[in-house]
């Protein structure tokens, strides 16, 4: 089964955790995370925040 996501909010690594551990769960599953290059969060966070592509096999984060 391949899993495709898009959202801002898995830009950040520790929101990425729970879909890193479900692409673990079986051989057959994929989870691919398209994520925006730049993002500027609001309120308390104020640093531009920059993505890179990662492949760690079955689970992908791509800009």
């Amino acid at each position: 089964m391949k899993i495709l996501v898009a959202s801002h909010t898995y830009i950040v690594d520790l929101n990425c955790e729970k879909l890193r551990i479900l692409s673990q769960l079986e051989p057959e599953v994929e989870v691919t995370i398209v994520v925006p290059k730049k993002w500027k969060p609001g309120g308390v966070q104020n640093k531009i925040i920059e993505t890179q592509y990662r492949d760690e096999g079955k689970f992908r984060i791509v800009p």
